[in-house]
């Protein structure tokens, strides 16, 4: 009797602990299943927030630039002009500031189209990239304006920086869409600011260069244009 009940128990036991392992084979499958659904939610959720990070990067980058030619828009320009500026001030140093505008890009348009045109403004810009520094700030003013900043640059060294930017221009003509190349050139107006004698702040220091580069352009395209003319700034 004492075997046969000692029998039955441990039959009992040993069904209980393969239940047991059992239960616990199933609830490590699930866990393990669990953690693999957690790993694949989190590589989602990682890759969702690379995608967004990536996104907005994109939108804040198409934000600042000017969509024809992908260069700086005038708002965008003009916040990293009013921090050169302002670090213009702190170390005393001098920049150079240009304006350049299209000769006779309204004829341009009227004899080969718009869509040359801005085939030429395209094209123009490359030619203007190739020549200037790496650290040079380049955006379009408006229509057929460009403007340019040249950090650390004297006055003198922004005028021989802007002929060379105004003849690379006239050198290298535009190809239009029928393979045609026609040649363009450039006005160009330039003064500088030295940060020793600025006295306003960066905003209206900036806003009173732009106002001296502008009115050295337009003595360039009065005195004849395929020129550079420049006003110094006294800050």
């Amino acid at each position: 009797d004492f075997m046969g009940e000692f029998s039955t128990a441990f039959n009992s036991m040993v069904i209980r602990l393969h239940q047991s392992l059992e239960d616990l084979r199933q609830q490590e499958e699930l866990l393990t299943a669990f953690t693999e659904s957690l790993k694949q939610e989190i590589a989602v959720r990682i890759k969702a927030e690379e995608a967004l990070r990536l996104s907005e990067e994109r939108y804040r980058t198409l934000a600042a630039l000017d969509p024809l030619t992908g260069q700086y828009n005038r708002r965008h320009f003009f916040n990293l002009a009013l921090s050169e500026v302002a670090r213009l001030k702190r170390n005393n140093g001098v920049i150079t500031l240009c304006m350049l505008d299209v000769d006779f890009f309204k004829k341009f348009n009227d004899n080969y189209g718009h869509l040359n045109g801005d085939l030429c403004l395209q094209q123009l810009t490359k030619t203007a990239h190739s020549t200037l520094r790496q650290m040079d700030i380049m955006g379009r003013y408006g229509g057929e304006e460009f403007i340019f900043l040249f950090p650390e640059t004297a006055h003198e060294a922004g005028v021989q920086v802007a002929e060379r930017l105004r003849s690379a221009i006239e050198e290298t003509p535009i190809e239009l869409d029928d393979g045609q190349r026609v040649g363009v050139t450039v006005s160009i107006g330039v003064t500088a600011i030295e940060g020793s004698k600025i006295t306003n702040k960066p905003d209206i220091v900036l806003r009173e260069a732009v106002q001296l580069a502008d009115a050295a352009l337009y003595k360039a395209k009065a005195d004849g244009r395929n020129k550079v003319t420049s006003s110094f700034s006294n800050a």
